[in-house]
């Protein structure tokens, strides 16, 4: 069931990240927790793929766009997201 949920997601491609974009955009826990979920997945497929390295820049960057936030931080943090 996991490698079928990773393959739709992989199959959004560049989606899942505008995606989790707009759910951290509404500054809501539950859509926080939606966005970070979406991640691992994200996380997921660039270990899979191995293109962790392009996986953390971009996270990197979401950090970074989002560093005034702090609970999204805490569930980056809480969820392993480097």
């Amino acid at each position: 069931a996991r490698a079928e949920h990773l393959a739709d997601v992989a199959r959004r491609g560049e989606a899942a990240w505008r995606d989790a974009e707009q759910l951290i955009a509404q500054r809501n826990a539950r859509k926080y927790d939606e966005a970070v979920a979406l991640l691992i997945d994200l996380r997921d497929l660039a270990q899979r793929d191995r293109t962790t390295a392009a996986f953390a820049r971009r996270l990197r960057d979401l950090r970074a766009q989002h560093a005034s936030k702090p609970r999204l931080i805490e569930r980056f943090d809480g969820a392993g997201l480097p």
